[in-house]
């Protein structure tokens, strides 16, 4: 497959497990699409993004840059809620790694809907819809 057809089938695979509430399978997604974006940008994983990225493996589903990739910005998926504090205190014992800085993000998933457009439609739906 191609790994532009790859990006459509995880995309699919990734509204998928939003919709199921599936944290492990999206957190696959997550990973899955950074070694997506590498095929299409050898290079643009730096070192130490690899090393942060290898040390916060144990403690998340899945993780992955943001944008074009070049040491940008990094997200995760922990395993457990409410992780800043732990996830910022691995990396500032990580040598090299101390400078890090770490942000959370929580999503209300009572009010957060995923839906799937028909070709053409942007998936644009009004808010009555979701």
């Amino acid at each position: 497959m191609l790994n532009v057809d790859a990006l459509v089938s995880n995309a699919e695979l990734c509204a998928k497990a939003f919709r199921a509430g599936d944290l492990g399978r999206l957190g696959q997604c997550l990973s899955t699409y950074w070694q997506q974006k590498k095929c299409m940008a050898p290079g643009c994983e730096p070192l130490a993004v690899r090393r942060i990225m290898d040390t916060l493996e144990p403690h998340v589903y899945g993780q992955s840059l943001a944008g074009a990739g070049g040491g940008g910005f990094l997200y995760i998926l922990t395993k457990e809620p409410e992780q800043k504090n732990v996830i910022q205190r691995l990396l500032e014992s990580t040598q090299g790694l101390e400078r890090c800085s770490v942000h959370s993000v929580q999503l209300d998933t009572r009010t957060f809907c995923v839906q799937l457009g028909a070709p053409g439609d942007g998936g644009q739906r009004s808010p009555s819809d979701r």
